[in-house]
């Protein structure tokens, strides 16, 4: 068993290696930087997801699909390629660190040329409050998603806190369990934004309901093909981080890497 920032970690073998080592430098100070003051619970469920665990794991290190499937971050400008952002990793290239900064986003030719539906204009909300934040940290991220190997997820999206653990439920099945987080010095105001901004996650929210839908129709296409296999590389097979740009699949790569490692594959 070990600690860090009040997250619990344990293994069920007695070789495994220090905490901090296990996770890197890089994501022990991001742990840091996102849980830096006394926090509490404010709510916590899960979901069933009707694939396999590692669909999921590798949709949390894929950073080209929430500009395409996620069309109200796309459309509100909450999380969008064009924004300041980038990839780090741990110096093994197990876990992974994708970031970007909201309020850097301000017009982007690329996205409007490519007249995608998300990015279709016009629309707004009745209740702005739903997307109402606060830059609450010095470094100005405003979404940030630290994944862990195999299957553990610290998300910041805007000012909403919460980690993510996937549980295999079988093949074909998993369950998500979300824990959302408070500070203990947020004042009345500040955790009514945080509560209001949870409805864009989990299983019915505004931005992540189509993870739970799309990790399905995969599955179902996995499943039709037993035999056949299917490849298509995007930039190489390097692994690394990306300090400029989240346009890369260098997350995806490093944790098929990871597990056929340790399946011997």
């Amino acid at each position: 068993m070990a600690t860090i920032r009040g997250v619990i970690f344990g293994s069920f073998t007695s070789a495994v290696q220090p905490l901090d080592e296990f996770l890197g430098s890089r994501l022990v100070t991001h742990i840091g930087r996102t849980l830096n003051r006394p926090y509490h619970i404010l709510g916590r469920y899960s979901q069933t997801m009707h694939c396999n665990w590692k669909l999921y794991a590798e949709n949390s290190r894929d950073t080209y699909h929430p500009s395409l499937l996620h069309s109200f971050a796309t459309m509100f400008k909450l999380n969008r390629l064009s924004a300041e952002g980038g990839i780090a990793m741990d110096e093994a290239g197990w876990h992974h660190l994708v970031y970007a900064r909201r309020h850097t986003d301000t017009t982007s030719a690329d996205y409007d040329n490519a007249a995608l539906r998300a990015n279709e204009v016009g629309y707004a909300l009745a209740d702005p409050q739903l997307i109402e934040d606060w830059v609450e940290w010095d470094d100005g991220i405003t979404n940030s998603i630290m994944t862990l190997f195999p299957c553990l997820n610290l998300q910041q999206s805007l000012n909403t806190v919460a980690i993510r653990q996937m549980v295999p439920r079988g093949a074909f099945e998993s369950e998500l369990f979300w824990t959302f987080l408070g500070f203990e010095e947020d004042d009345e105001r500040k955790t009514r934004i945080r509560l209001r901004q949870s409805n864009l996650f989990g299983p019915a929210g505004l931005i992540s309901l189509e993870d739970g839908a799309i990790g399905e129709f995969v599955q179902k296409a996995i499943r039709g093909e037993r035999v056949q296999t299917t490849i298509i590389e995007m930039g190489g097979r390097e692994v690394g981080p990306s300090p400029k740009t989240r346009t890369t699949e260098t997350s995806v790569r490093g944790f098929w890497r990871t597990y056929r490692r340790f399946m011997n594959l």
